[in-house]
């Protein structure tokens, strides 16, 4: 590809070009992945509606997105993203039962947001 004093340019086609990737050791690739969990944990807990979904499924094991929708007051579509952003964080799960999906606690939560899900028993 030519510039416009004539001369050829550094991005001719057929040059490859690898791009500068900082090289990480495992511990440091390790260290990413749990920050990168504990930042998405930390960003599902950061609304309040996300609070009241978790608090209304600890209290009734399992629901789908309009009983959850009708609880804390906000439309499907609202509900079914901050459903999304707490499953991605590992708080729930979901399963299909003819058509709807129902979502309920992960079993496989931690201490940590086991207590926490009990505050929010407590005060919801």
């Amino acid at each position: 590809m030519k510039r416009r004093d004539g001369r050829l340019s550094e991005l001719t086609p057929g040059y490859l070009f690898f791009l500068y990737i900082p090289f990480r050791t495992k511990s440091s690739m390790l260290q990413w992945h749990i920050m990168k969990k504990i930042e998405k944990t930390f960003k599902a807990l950061a609304n309040y509606k996300r609070l009241e979904i978790l608090a209304f499924i600890s209290k009734n094991k399992s629901a789908s997105v309009g009983e959850i929708a009708e609880k804390i007051k906000t439309s499907i579509k609202s509900t079914s993203k901050h459903l999304l952003t707490l499953y991605h964080a590992d708080f729930l799960t979901k399963e299909r039962v003819y058509g709807l999906t129902l979502y309920s606690l992960n079993d496989k939560l931690g201490d940590t947001e086991k207590s926490l899900l009990n505050v929010l028993h407590e005060h919801f």
